[in-house]
């Protein structure tokens, strides 16, 4: 997110409470700096930030932290990019049976999905480990738009409760384009209702919104 901060940690307290105190490690004027702060108190939820600079130095020779404003400026943008890049698409679909048929295909039998639609998703086989078990590896082919598509995903979680599953693309053409991708899919058998999560973060500004890959995954869940 910032290539200035190598480091931030709670050293004593919880995030975003009053009085914790935080470490630094950063990078100022090409040097490496370390800092610890305390939480004093909290602003306002608006979209302004607001950085105000309070010093007292121990001679007249120390210059004015000029350099220091400059720093948390440009950490302010860089957060801000990064924000812009990042985001999550969320779609729901109801489906004629049973939504916790479709965790167990999911789960269990992903590999049966490029028999329900052979057009969207070719191939799906294990990699590492087991079909159903947190920590496998499943690879797939796809065609998306017309283009053919490889990738690799973790399972990355399992809900048995919720009826949730959730893959993270570790490899193949989607990383291409995105920094980090991950589907979450989550069943409801009491109203044959399924919720589809994509969260990822774009390689740059000019990487479109994921919105294809939603509509890949409600075409695939009407079979």
């Amino acid at each position: 997110m910032c290539d200035k901060v190598q480091n931030v940690n709670i050293h004593e307290g919880e995030w975003g409470t009053v009085g914790s105190v935080i470490s630094w490690n950063f990078i100022h004027d090409g040097k490496e700096k370390v800092a610890k702060d305390i939480v004093e108190s909290k602003g306002d939820q608006n979209n302004l930030v607001t950085w105000i600079i309070e010093y007292e130095k121990k001679n007249a020779n120390v210059p004015n932290p000029h350099t220091y404003m400059e720093f948390v400026l440009n950490m302010s943008k860089d957060i801000e990019t990064h924000h812009d890049l990042t985001g999550k698409l969320i779609s729901e679909i109801e489906i004629k049976s049973d939504g916790n048929v479709c965790h167990e295909i999911f789960r269990y039998r992903p590999h049966h999905i490029s028999s329900l639609c052979p057009d969207k998703i070719q191939n799906m086989d294990i990699h590492e480990g087991e079909w159903g078990i947190v920590g496998s590896i499943i690879f797939c082919n796809s065609t998306l738009d017309g283009k053919e598509k490889v990738s690799k995903h973790i399972v990355e979680a399992i809900d048995e409760e919720k009826k949730l599953i959730k893959f993270k693309v570790i490899e193949g053409d989607i990383l291409e384009e995105y920094i980090s991708f991950t589907v979450h899919v989550e069943s409801k058998g009491e109203n044959n209702l399924v919720t589809w999560i994509i969260e990822y973060e774009k390689k740059n500004a000019n990487v479109p919104d994921p919105h294809i890959y939603g509509t890949c995954s409600q075409y695939v869940q009407r079979y």
